[in-house]
């Protein structure tokens, strides 16, 4: 899956529970993705601080907030993505996401 859309991770769109800054940091060193790649989680932290697992319900609803409004940065865009959280310990969850055609259909 390394090579979605022929850009590598960066190919995908990327929504990630934003645990602190650092894991983000370490999301975008770790895979090379672009600046901006994780601004929708970026913003639900700094808005709503670590929420545990109803954190990535925010990103994603703001990832869909942005693509409506036409708010998104470079980077945000694509058909394909991933949504990740950690928890305590080593839990790791990760699916593969394909976005709806209409992003600012809350019925989809």
């Amino acid at each position: 899956m390394a090579n979605a859309g022929g850009g590598g991770w960066n190919g995908l769109f990327w929504a990630v529970n934003p645990g602190s800054r650092v894991l983000l940091d370490s999301y975008e060193v770790a895979l090379g993705l672009e600046a901006g790649k994780l601004a929708a989680s970026r913003r639900v932290l700094s808005e709503y601080g670590n929420m545990m697992g109803a954190t990535i319900f925010f990103v994603l609803d703001e990832m869909r907030r942005r693509r409506r409004d036409g708010v998104e940065e470079a980077g945000e865009e694509g058909q394909w993505g991933i949504m990740s959280g950690i928890g305590p310990g080593l839990t790791i969850e990760t699916i593969l996401l394909r976005a709806a055609s209409r992003w600012n259909d809350t019925r989809q």
